[in-house]
């Protein structure tokens, strides 16, 4: 199946901010309530023991519930635990402080907008994730976030629920039912807008259309292997990986990592330069 890169309703400017909230908030209670961490940390692990981050920027953290699961997972581990910066182009403050307080010795807010494909400097850290978000950028936009993240030699993480495929997503869906069923309960358990949210979840249901389209436009939209090495080839003086994890029914989730290479582990003449696709 070929990458379609559709429009996703959250993601657009013109989206009323309740329904882009509902979005986001039903899948960061979704994936936590769906054992999400449990899936993404083995291969976030595997990341820390390679590029060994003191602080790591997650770009387009949504409602941060991911990375507040993560801690708790890595916390569990026994894992080295680095500080992680929360951070969004459409940041909803209240929902990101409340996610901080769950891990406040590990989280903190970057309150001004943040734009992965060109990060402003002054942010300390040494490392950037995306999760479940590096779909959400073209070809293009996606070859300039690692070319950023090349040129300021930082390591990067990625990560996907799923590869590309209606089957993928079916199994996917399979494995954390409590994904597709946290729209249907986020009314409720809201903390900011609930009449709202409850009227067009269950009266009029724009929100549950936008969630059910956004997931499968994600799936869609999600790089392939083959799509990763393109991206990647022509940026030098990186280790580059791309790996699926199998969980639940079958199911599969993707993690790609860039971490830089040493200098002196780097081949005579390579160029530190890159090329665009």
């Amino acid at each position: 199946m070929n990458r379609l890169h559709l429009f996703e309703f959250h993601e657009r400017s013109e989206c009323p901010g309740f329904i882009r909230d509902s979005v986001v908030e039903a899948l960061g209670r979704g994936l936590r309530r769906g054992g999400f961490s449990a899936v993404m940390g083995p291969a976030f692990e595997e990341f820390l023991k390679i590029a060994e981050p003191a602080h790591v920027l997650d770009l387009c953290s949504g409602s941060g519930q991911p990375t507040a699961n993560l801690i708790q997972w890595l916390k569990a581990k026994e894992s080295p635990l680095p500080q992680f910066i929360l951070s969004d182009l459409f940041p909803n403050l209240a929902t990101l402080k409340t996610t901080c307080d769950e891990e406040p010795d590990s989280l903190k807010v970057q309150a001004p907008p943040v734009n992965a494909i060109e990060v402003p400097t002054g942010i300390k850290h040494d490392a950037r994730m995306l999760v479940n978000a590096f779909h959400h950028f073209d070809k293009e936009q996606a070859r300039k976030i690692l070319e950023n993240c090349s040129s300021e030699k930082k390591s990067i993480f990625i990560f996907e629920c799923s590869p590309r495929g209606f089957r993928r997503l079916t199994r996917l869906a399979l494995s954390m039912p409590a994904v597709p069923l946290a729209i249907l309960a986020n009314p409720f358990l809201a903390r900011r807008q609930k009449l709202l949210k409850f009227i067009f979840t269950y009266l009029l249901p724009l929100i549950p259309i936008a969630f059910t389209w956004d997931t499968i436009v994600t799936n869609l939209r999600t790089y392939s292997e083959p799509e990763w090495k393109i991206l990647t080839q022509s940026i030098t003086g990186y280790r580059w990986s791309y790996r699926e994890y199998p969980f639940g029914r079958n199911a599969r989730a993707v993690a790609c990592y860039g971490v830089p290479i040493p200098e002196s582990a780097q081949p005579t003449g390579t160029s530190k330069k890159h090329k665009g696709l």
